[in-house]
């Protein structure tokens, strides 16, 4: 009997980065195109998908909030991998147009943001509208009647549409690249070069109760290789650290460090373990 193909949701329509994301991840699985990160998430725990894959970092606009806030809230998922692609943002129209013609720009608040550059030097006066996705928003630029609005989106997205491109790798660092993770129910297990994402927050405030926790780490030798914070919602002041450490949970130092963490904090969340992503190794 032939293997059941693996389902994988991700932020459409068809023509996004996470699309793209998707085929360099799988390129043999069924792809499922949900219109929110939300609802590509939640795809997981509906059984509809067995694996969503979501951006959560860009190296020009950084963390992406909405997929924070998912990992910190949705107790019912694990980050299984993790990817890394180059992002290449194109200008997309309905027909060949001069910039100074153009009144409006469709995308992506993230795309928008690391094209900040391109747009001030070219589209000063344009108005720019948010999209839920960069393949949407080349959807909206061609619903309207005229040949005025521009989308950024990816190359795909205008060959989709059959669309006019009259702006390529408009990026502001041609470095540009976002960091994806694969969701599912479970996490990775060991393969002897990982990391482990967390998320806690701390039952007291006080001074350097902060460098007292980040050092169960730095005592056992293992690195943080990213740690920022984000508001618990619950008062203003009110802060949970998220973490990615190297290292796999079931690691001796690395479960001995997290259940030392765990004890001295009033929300612990273990986001997973899955294998760390090597760019010199697999962009070559």
């Amino acid at each position: 009997m032939k293997p059941k193909s693996k389902r994988i949701a991700y932020l459409g329509p068809e023509g996004t980065h996470s699309e793209q994301a998707c085929i360099v991840y799988d390129s043999s699985a069924i792809r499922l195109a949900f219109p929110s990160i939300k609802d590509a998430v939640n795809s997981i725990v509906s059984g509809k998908a067995d694996e969503c894959i979501v951006p959560i970092e860009n190296s020009l606009a950084g963390s992406v909030t909405e997929t924070l806030d998912i990992l910190i809230f949705h107790k019912k998922i694990k980050i299984k991998y993790e990817l890394i692609i180059p992002i290449n943002h194109h200008l997309i129209t309905k027909n060949q147009v001069e910039f100074n013609r153009i009144k409006h720009i469709y995308s992506h608040p993230q795309a928008i943001a690391q094209c900040k550059t391109f747009i001030s030097r070219n589209l000063p006066n344009a108005k720019i509208i948010a999209s839920m996705s960069t393949a949407l928003a080349v959807e909206q630029m061609l619903a309207t009647s005229k040949n005025e609005s521009a989308a950024i989106g990816t190359k795909r997205s205008s060959t989709l549409n059959n669309a006019v491109t009259i702006g390529e790798n408009i990026q502001d660092n041609k470095s540009n690249s976002t960091r994806f993770i694969i969701l599912s129910n479970k996490d990775h297990q060991l393969t002897g070069d990982d990391k482990t994402s967390i998320c806690f927050e701390l039952k007291s405030d006080r001074p350097g109760i902060l460098h007292e926790s980040l050092g169960e780490f730095a005592s056992r030798n293992i690195n943080l290789s990213k740690i920022e914070s984000r508001p618990t919602g619950e008062s203003l002041g009110r802060y949970m650290f998220l973490i990615d450490l190297m290292g796999h949970k079931n690691d001796s130092k690395v479960k001995s460090a997290i259940s030392t963490l765990r004890a001295s904090s009033s929300m612990f969340r273990l986001f997973g373990s899955y294998p760390r992503y090597k760019i010199e190794e697999d962009q070559n």
